[in-house]
């Protein structure tokens, strides 16, 4: 068959036949055997009649299931047919005097045999290809065989995730992955979890990862750091993230070392976790439909905290109810002691800890509709999760919506996202957990006319009752909107050519009410006239966050005489992150019912608005190349120079880099020879990357206006902070070596890594006298270093017809040092500035 020739079609409506007679023309015909279509060249029928031979077989895999769907052809011809359900064919050839037949299934080795002619159906056993059946991993810039990275990653799938209940991606992540911790260190319902990867490399900037979804990064949090007693408002993007159904994710994909994630530069300090959703899929009309609940359950079971009797006694024996140099007050504190012993025997013993908590049991739901052709596909997503807390009146409510399409027209495919995501928080009116820890048991929570007690005394030392606030009308919430556009285009300029443009663009509103009536214990120690009329508080905030990500990638792929294939490409990117976020106080609200803003008498004493903003923009060009020899050897180098409107401009611009070797051992000759070591791969990598996760403007001198003073006419400006024109990027050096082995078909796998990272460059803040206008300044400070090693394990027993595994067991083991090595330098620098009566 001339496969090289290229047929236009005038019309794509039709049946299968009319589309086919344009196909084929009249050089070729076809036959349907059992939903496949068998293409064969028109043979010119002779007078002489053909033998014929009929071949009747099965085939079935080692453990001796039936394999249906196995095409069976004539070798050297395409004559051929597909085994049926029960994995049996019949096969009608012409005879000849050798018969050799081919038999290939995705995921098993292709197998070739000799007919000899015998009377009995022959029985084919098919072995597994663990070749064909390895992981394909997703670095947001190409998609590679796991066993041609040098890069340590590893994959969780939609079959890992399918039917398990996870509520949020980070739930997906926990436990999943060595060497991947996931933490929720705020106990907030919704609240985005911290992750780890190999531990922390910082001392003062944000440690997480970055977020790569569907190709296009997912900005990040600013770090609250302090510039000179500046204060910079933390804005939250990230929330994005727990917002994609963990049902809708095709994988998820974490880059742990330097040779898996330099391509993304300055950003990949901390590690690369990229998400991959599921496309939709072309057809008729399919709909997915789930609902389930999210339960929060407080675990108390770590808190071993004294009982009532016992918390009086260690107070008695340390004489906390002891004056030797004050017997008047000496005879108080022993009647006080009588007060609470005598609470003590009525059978005073209050669980503060069980006060504010609860099992919240929430919902959620999931609807997606796909469909479309070939051409044109669309899908649709609409979800509603809601969190209920552990603590009392804490929850939050998100709505998220997903439209995609996508088109393609000849060799070039146009893809765009929409997703638009509300989401509504609403904090404990109870305050935070660790108020009711510091609560002694021998109090009572009310008085004898069951009114809540506002405060208790000892020595002179008071002690608000946190359930006192909690029947108030306190208000603490918080809501955003979320709109984010992905569009992409992808050009296949030839076979080998590929060239693809993506454009991102995210715009997030958020506010914030926060109201404290006047009963709150905050107000408590408010007695003179013009505080009692400021009893009350309202702050609201409200702000924007528009980021802008795009990049354009020029890829080449090819294999040269069977046994080279090379990728290589190159990208270019650009990005810019502006921010602003406006607070309002006002004061004196008397009748704590009325909790509208407008309610209020006056605006915070000495008080005005408040505002914070931010710019920053980044550039990046990379550089990857990707060979492998013979699916033996292969390598990976990459380079990636990024800028950044962070960093003063001495040191605006910085390298990154990688390179990585690796040796599939499985595939030398002198491994075909036995069948117990299907896969043995030695892998190695080193490789610079760069964190730039601190707040803008700290390289800079940054002065601020201000209108609280003026001379005749003109408004000043005054100096936000100290600027750092020498600050420089902090940069990961990271060593990798890793080995993977798979034994006896794959039932049994293991892998092995371990890896050294170093980060120079440390930013923290550095102390300065305060004869200098501001008590820090940002600097370089040192050296951290991070050791460790990632084990893991698993195998199954068996799998069914479909190659799904039936049973199996995972373990993973990760252990990580980390130690600040280094901090003399910027010891020495702040010793100088000490030392200097001038600074610049």
């Amino acid at each position: 068959l001339d496969v090289k020739q290229n047929v236009m079609l005038t019309s794509t409506s039709g049946t299968l036949d009319e589309i086919l007679a344009q196909v084929l023309g009249k050089k070729y015909e076809y036959q349907v055997k059992d939903n496949y279509v068998l293409i064969s060249e028109k043979k010119v029928s002779t007078p002489d009649e053909v033998k014929k031979v009929t071949i009747k077989g099965v085939v079935k895999d080692k453990k001796g299931e039936l394999l249906p769907g196995v095409s069976v052809l004539l070798k050297g011809t395409v004559i051929g047919v597909a085994t049926d359900v029960k994995g049996e064919f019949t096969l009608v050839i012409p005879e000849q005097e050798k018969i050799m037949l081919m038999f290939t299934f995705i995921g098993m080795k292709t197998k070739t045999i000799e007919y000899k002619k015998q009377e009995k159906p022959i029985v084919v056993i098919l072995e597994d290809n663990v070749t064909e059946m390895d992981e394909v991993v997703v670095t947001g810039y190409q998609e590679i065989k796991k066993t041609r990275m040098t890069g340590s990653v590893e994959v969780v799938t939609s079959k890992d995730i399918a039917n398990k209940g996870y509520t949020s991606i980070e739930d997906v992540l926990k436990g999943q992955m060595a060497g991947v911790a996931v933490m929720n260190l705020s106990g907030r319902p919704g609240a985005q979890a911290t992750i780890r990867i190999r531990g922390i490399n910082s001392l003062t900037g944000d440690t997480d990862p970055i977020w790569i979804i569907d190709g296009m990064p997912l900005s990040g949090d600013v770090p609250e750091i302090s510039m000179g007693g500046t204060e910079f408002q933390e804005t939250v993007l990230t929330s994005g993230i727990g917002n994609i159904p963990p049902d809708d994710i095709e994988s998820i994909t974490v880059l742990k070392d330097a040779a898996a994630t330099a391509i993304y530069g300055s950003r990949a300090a901390n590690g690369v976790i990229v998400v991959t959703t599921k496309a939709p899929q072309a057809g008729k009309l399919k709909i997915y439909v789930q609902g389930g609940m999210n339960i929060e359950m407080p675990d108390l079971s770590s808190y071993d905290l004294l009982n009532a009797r016992d918390k009086l006694e260690l107070e008695r024996i340390v004489g906390l109810y002891d004056d030797e140099d004050d017997v008047v007050n000496d005879r108080a504190l022993k009647e006080k002691y009588g007060q609470l012993y005598s609470e003590v025997l009525k059978g005073v013993n209050t669980h503060w800890l069980s006060q504010p908590v609860q099992t919240g049991i929430g919902q959620k739901y999931n609807l997606r509709l796909e469909g479309g052709n070939e051409s044109f596909r669309w899908g649709t997503n609409i979800s509603y999760n809601s969190v209920i807390g552990a603590m009392k009146g804490s929850e939050r409510n998100t709505f998220s919506g997903t439209v995609t399409l996508s088109y393609s027209v000849k060799n070039v495919l146009f893809k765009n996202q929409t997703s638009i995501d509300i989401n509504k928080g609403k904090e404990s009116k109870y305050g935070t957990f660790s108020d009711y820890a510091k609560m002694n048991p021998y109090y009572r929570i009310k008085d004898e006319n069951g009114e809540y007690i506002k405060v208790y005394t000892i020595k002179g030392t008071k002690q608000y009752n946190p359930l006192y606030n909690a029947r108030l009308g306190v208000i603490d919430e918080d809501k955003y909107t979320l709109i984010t556009n992905n569009f992409s285009i992808e050009w296949s300029i030839n076979h080998d050519l590929r060239l693809r443009a993506q454009l991102g663009l995210q715009k997030k509103n958020s506010t914030s009410d926060n109201y404290l009536p006047a009963d709150h214990t905050t107000f408590a120690t408010a007695t003179d006239s013009d505080s009692y009329f400021r009893k009350g508080k309202y702050t609201y905030g409200t702000g924007e966050d528009i980021n802008i990500d795009a990049n354009v990638t020029l890829s080449y792929s090819k294999i040269f005489h069977e046994k080279h294939q090379l990728y290589a490409g190159f990208d270019y990117s650009i990005a810019q992150k502006k921010n602003h976020f406006y607070t309002f106080i006002v004061e004196g609200f008397p009748d704590g019912k009325l909790d509208f803003i407008g309610n209020a008498l006056q605006y915070e004493k000495n008080g005005v608005p408040k505002g914070t903003e931010e710019l920053s923009r980044r550039v990046g060009f990379t550089g990857n190349v990707n060979y492998i020899y013979n699916n033996r050897y292969f390598m990976d180098l990459s380079f990636r120079v990024d800028g950044s409107s962070l960093f003063g401009t001495k040191n605006k611009f910085a390298p990154f880099w990688s390179a990585g070797i690796g040796w599939n051992v499985h595939n030398e000759k002198f491994m075909q020879s036995q069948n117990i070591v299907n896969n043995l791969r030695i892998r190695g990598s080193y490789g610079e990357t760069g964190s730039q996760q601190f707040a803008s403007y700290q390289a800079l001198s940054t002065f601020q206006s201000y209108t609280g003073k003026r001379y005749i006419i003109w408004n000043g400006a005054e100096l936000m902070g100290l600027g750092n024109e020498k600050l420089k990027w902090q940069v990961t050096k990271q060593l990798n070596g890793g080995v993977e082995v798979g034994l006896f078909d794959g039932r049994l796998s293991a892998s092995f890594d371990i890896y050294s990272k170093k980060t120079s460059n440390l930013l923290s803040q550095m102390d300065l006298p305060l004869a200098n206008g501001f008590s820090s300044y940002v600097d370089n400070v040192g050296e951290v270093k991070n050791t460790g090693y990632e084990a893991m394990i698993s195998g199954y027993l068996m799998r069914d017809t479909h190659r799904n595994i039936i049973w199996s067991m995972t373990a993973k083991l990760a252990y990580t040092k980390n130690e600040i090595t280094k901090l003399s330098e910027a010891i020495k620098r702040q010793n100088e500035l000490y030392k200097s009566k001038d600074v610049e």
